[in-house]
C-alpha cells in the first residue's frame, strides 16, 4: 500500500468518524437546547401573566391577601392537563410559601419567577417549576437513534470510498505492470521525466543504449546528463517552456537529437516525447 492511499485512508476514517460522532451529538444536543429555550420562554410567559392576576388580587385586598389561602390556592391550581409535570408556587418575600399547586416533581427542573407587586413595592413572587425529565429522556432516545445514524454514516463514509480507493489503486497498480512489462521488453529506450526535467524511470534498452545503470540515473536530470554541453541551454529552455504551457516543437514528434553515453561518446538518436 502506497503512502497516499495510507494518508487518504487516514483522511476518510477520521471524515467518517467526526461526520458519525457528529450525528450522535448533534441530535439530542441539539433538542436539548431547542426544548430548553422553549420551555424557557413558556414559562416566562406563564409566570408573567400569573403575576399579574395574582398583583390585581393583591392590590385590592393589600392588608389581608395573604391570609386569603384558599383564594391564593385557587390561582394555582387551575392548571391545564397539560402542565401537570410543573409546580406553581406564590412566596412572600420572607420566603414563605403561601400557595402550592403541587408536590414532588423528578428533577433536573427548570424554574422561571416573577415579582408581585403592591403599589409598585415587591410583595412576593410566582414561581413556575417544570421537571425536564421527560426531555431528558427524548434526548436520550434521540441519542440512541444518532448513534445508529452515525454507525450507518460511518459504514458509508468508511467502506464504500475505500472500496472505490482500492478498486482504484487495483487498476493503477494493473495499468503500472502493464507499462512495466512493455517498457522492460521494449527495444527502444524509454524514459520518464519529472516536471523539474529529473528521470523517474529508466528501462534496460536505456541502460544499454547510455550505459547508466538505474540507480546511477534515476533522480538526476536528463539534460545534464546525457545532453552534449553545446546543447545544454537550448534543451533547458526548451524544457522550461514545455512545463510552463505544456507546449513544444518536440512534443508528439519524431525528431533526430545527439545524445552523450556514459563514456562520454556522443552518438545521434531519434527521440519521440509525449
Amino acid at each position: 500500500m502506497t503512502t497516499i492511499s495510507k494518508k487518504v485512508i487516514r483522511l476518510t476514517t477520521l471524515l467518517a468518524t467526526m461526520l458519525s460522532v457528529l450525528l450522535a451529538v448533534s441530535l439530542p444536543f441539539g433538542y436539548l437546547i431547542m426544548s430548553y429555550e422553549r420551555q424557557s420562554a413558556v414559562l416566562e410567559t406563564e409566570a408573567q401573566s400569573m403575576a399579574s392576576v395574582v398583583s390585581q388580587f393583591i392590590s385590592e385586598n393589600p392588608e389581608y391577601w395573604r391570609y386569603e389561602r384558599p383564594r391564593l390556592l385557587g390561582f394555582v391550581s387551575h392548571r391545564p392537563t397539560d402542565f401537570q409535570n410543573e409546580i406553581l408556587r406564590i412566596v412572600d418575600k420572607n420566603g414563605v410559601v403561601l400557595a402550592q399547586s403541587a408536590e414532588g416533581l423528578p428533577s433536573p427542573l427548570i424554574t422561571r419567577t416573577h415579582a408581585l407587586y403592591d403599589s409598585g413595592i415587591v410583595v412576593a413572587r410566582v414561581e413556575i417549576s417544570r421537571s425536564q425529565r421527560p426531555i431528558l429522556i427524548n434526548a436520550l432516545m434521540l441519542g440512541l437513534l444518532g448513534m445508529v445514524f452515525g454507525a450507518g454514516s460511518f459504514f458509508l463514509l468508511r467502506v464504500f470510498p475505500l472500496h472505490a480507493l482500492n478498486q482504484a489503486l487495483k487498476s493503477l497498480q494493473e495499468s503500472e505492470d502493464k507499462f512495466r512489462a512493455i517498457a522492460t521488453t521494449a527495444a527502444d529506450a524509454i524514459i520518464v521525466l519529472n516536471n523539474r526535467g529529473r528521470i523517474t524511470y529508466w528501462n534496460p534498452t536505456a541502460v544499454k543504449m547510455f550505459g547508466y545503470a538505474p540507480q546511477e540515473i534515476l533522480g538526476r536530470e536528463l539534460h545534464a546528463l546525457l545532453a552534449p554541453p553545446a546543447f545544454h541551454e537550448n534543451y533547458t529552455k526548451g524544457f522550461a517552456h514545455f512545463v510552463r504551457t505544456g507546449r513544444g516543437p518536440a512534443v508528439g514528434t519524431t525528431r533526430e537529437f545527439t545524445a552523450l553515453r556514459t563514456d562520454g561518446t556522443e552518438f545521434p538518436m531519434d527521440v519521440s516525447t509525449s
